[in-house]
């Protein structure tokens, strides 16, 4: 005859707890938060609801705004802002590709292309 194992005991399985005892608990919990932060202060689903309805209409009314922003700069033309200039660096970035009236100094635009830079005479 062969040696009989034990059986192992199961684990209690947390599904077995009653439902009562944890409907318990949950009033506990409900009535301690109450106790803690008063009635005043303690969420409830009608409170989460409102906010969430007085969320939906001023999101609308953001809305609502930027059309007509968006409706008003499309019939004017018109941003709404002062008319800003080109910066000083812009007119001196676009001055520097134009080439001067006397043309280019001599050896400018030898740069071969992929060659490093200063590298544009041909080493003998």
């Amino acid at each position: 005859m062969g040696l009989a194992m034990p059986t192992p005991t199961p684990l209690p399985d947390i599904t077995a707890i009653p439902r009562a005892m944890i409907a318990a608990a949950f009033g506990v919990v409900q009535t301690v938060e109450r106790a803690m932060a008063g009635d005043a202060a303690v969420r409830t689903a009608q409170d989460n609801a409102w906010e969430a309805v007085c969320a939906d209409r001023a999101r609308a009314r953001h809305r609502a705004e930027v059309r007509r922003l968006v409706a008003e700069m499309a019939t004017t033309g018109s941003t709404g802002q002062p008319a800003v200039g080109s910066s000083p660096r812009s007119s001196a970035s676009h001055a520097a590709t134009v080439p001067p009236a006397g043309g280019l100094p001599s050896g400018a635009g030898s740069l071969r292309v992929g060659s490093p830079v200063g590298a544009g005479a041909r080493r003998s």
